[in-house]
Formats: structure tokens, sequence, C-alpha cells
């Protein structure tokens, strides 16, 4: 049977952002950051490249800012579903089997935690703006297929939630907990295939425009701001090529296929030296709009950090070397292991969230 919780494989429990994220946080700073940091009038702001790229960024693109609220929507309802969503649903199967016939997991826990009203009340805005329609009537589709299912599934998931909270399984040898598992479990599985073709399409969509958005950024002086999403960027096709090879672990390291990982790790590498350099200008991360450039330095450590633990990794593949006996019992600690490289891609997500939030 297909895997009931999307996005649990081993590396990414701890991802970061995905790319239609770190997209949107760039716009929306971008936007946002005040224009003239040494508080010169309008002409004098006017040189400013950041400034030009806020002028620039919806005419260039013929984007506008409802369109923007649109697809900003979407990518929030996308990242609550991998996220919140789909967080919740693992802790159901923490304490229950994921079959048809309701079974109680040995030592696992019965669910306690429920979705909020603000989560079921997100969840129909998003249901309500397909409806309405957007500049993207695919995803208006997509949202109209998926929405519902999703509704309904907080609702009946957090009937199971109170349920667990009251302990009421102990009143009634969980009868009522059977009941609600033949509501919840056909839910669970008829939101997986149209859950998939959803985050897929925001995916496609947005390293599409990220693309576009990183080009702007280069063509108006934005050096810094375009290094930083590149560099999200390359982590994020790493990471995917992580997830496209879900049976491989530390311990069969050597079937790791680096076809895609090398060739961005190179990039990677290359652009961390250019970088990291870059990130300690005080006076260039000021032109371009950052208080000061200490977030900035701190994403490059983090994205240094990243950069050092694919390394080892690769390492252990490419020489043989793999991970011990006394290593795999310690992932959590040794360098190159899939734990690590996800915290470090973690961190790097966080510094990077600081920086243009």
């Amino acid at each position: 049977m297909k895997k009931i919780v999307l996005g649990l494989g081993a590396i990414a429990l701890a991802l970061s952002l995905s790319a239609c994220e770190d997209l949107k946080m760039a716009q929306n700073a971008i936007k946002q950051e005040k224009s003239g940091e040494s508080g010169g009038d309008s002409s004098e702001s006017g040189d400013n490249p950041l400034d030009a790229l806020k002028k620039n960024l919806s005419a260039d693109s013929g984007e506008s800012d409802d369109e923007l609220t649109q697809y900003n929507n979407y990518v929030d309802f996308s990242n609550f579903l991998t996220g919140n969503f789909e967080d919740n649903i693992g802790r159901y199967f923490e304490g229950v089997e994921p079959e048809t016939e309701f079974k109680v997991i040995e030592g696992g826990h019965y669910t306690t935690v429920s979705f909020s009203d603000y989560d079921m009340e997100q969840v129909q805005s998003y249901l309500d703006q397909a409806n309405a329609g957007t500049n993207f009537p695919d995803l208006d589709e997509q949202v109209k297929t998926l929405a519902p299912i999703v509704l309904e599934t907080m609702k009946v998931y957090n009937e199971a939630a109170s349920y667990g909270d009251l302990q009421a399984y102990k009143d009634d040898q969980y009868a009522k907990a059977q009941e609600i598992h033949s509501r919840l479990f056909p839910l669970v599985q008829s939101y997986i295939d149209p859950a998939d073709t959803y985050t897929a399409a925001i995916h496609s969509l947005s390293v599409e425009r990220q693309q576009e958005e990183m080009q702007r950024m280069k063509d108006n002086g934005l050096t810094i701001r375009y290094d930083m999403l590149r560099i999200m960027d390359l982590k994020n096709q790493i990471i995917d090529a992580f997830s496209e090879q879900p049976n491989v672990a530390e311990a069969n390291i050597a079937d790791l296929d680096l076809t895609k990982i090398r060739p961005a790790y190179d990039e990677l590498a290359t652009l961390l030296l250019e970088f990291v350099p870059l990130s300690k200008d005080k006076d260039a991360a000021e032109k371009e709009g950052f208080d000061n450039n200490y977030y900035v330095t701190t994403f490059a450590d983090a994205a240094g950090d990243f950069k050092k633990q694919l390394q080892e990794m690769i390492d252990r593949k490419e020489s043989g070397k793999g991970f011990s006996e006394n290593e795999l019992q310690i992932l959590w600690a040794t360098d190159g292991s899939f734990q690590k490289i996800s915290e470090a891609a973690s961190q790097m997500t966080e510094t990077y969230n600081r920086a243009v939030g």
C-alpha cells in the first residue's frame, strides 16, 4: 500500500522550505524593505538597486499584487499540507496501524493534538479563493478537489484527538475509536493522490518563477540577495535528489546516486567561495536593504556547514568508506549522516528567513 503520510522520508522530515517558500520570502521582503536607508530623498533613493527592483518586480513579470497574493496563498496551502496537516495525521498513525481494519499499535500513543479553528478557517479561505477563481485556473481546480477532503479529514481527525485527550478508550475499549477510524482512514487514502498532484504542481510553478525572480535580482544588481536565493535553490535541488531515493540510508550509502547531487554540490561549493567574502561586506549589505549584515553572515555560516556535511557524505560514498557499525548507532553525532544534513538544511532555512524576513 502507498505510504499514508507524504513527506516523511528519511531526510524529508527536517527539510527546509521549498523553492516556493524561498521565493515568497524573497519577494515579500523586497516589497516591504525601506527605501533609502541613508534617509535621502526620493531622487537619491532611486539609485538604490533595491528600489529599482521594487519598481520592476511586478512590471518585469507583468504580475499584479493580486496575482502574487493568490500565488502566496496557494504556497501557504501547500506548506500547511506538508507541515501541520501531515504532522497531525502522522501522529494518529503512531498509535493506529495504517490499515482499513482498526488496530492499535502496541506501545503507541493515540493522538491528542487537534487542529485549531484557525487552521480550519485558513483551509476554507484557500477553497474560497479557488471557487472565486484566480490567475492560476489549474491550481483552482486542484484546490476545489483537495481542500474539501482536507477539511473533512481535519474534522474527523479532531474527533479522534478529543477522544484521545479524554482517554475515552479506557472507558469503551476503543469502540468509538474503531468507528472514527472507519471514516478517517478512507479520507486519508483519498487525500494522497490529489495532494501529490497539487504539491508537485506548486513545486514546478515555483521553480519556474524562482528562476525568473533570480534573474531580475541579478539584472538589478542585487548580488547578495541573488546569491542567497541561488544557494537555497541549490540546497533544494540536493534535498529533492535525496528524496527521490527513499530506500537509500547510511547503511547502504554505496547505493546513493550522485547524478543530480554532485553537479549541484559543485556549483554550491563554487558559489560559496564568492558569497562568503561578500556576506562580510557591510556596505554592500546596506545597499541591498539589509539593516546590517549579521544575519547575512549567519546564513553564510549555515550554508557552509550544509556544504561540509554534504561533502562528507559524498566522500563516504565515493571513497567506499561508508559508515561504520559504531557510527550507525550514533548518526545524530556522525558527520555526513542524513540527520546531520537535515539539521544543516533546517539551519539554512532559519537563518535565511531571519535575513530576508
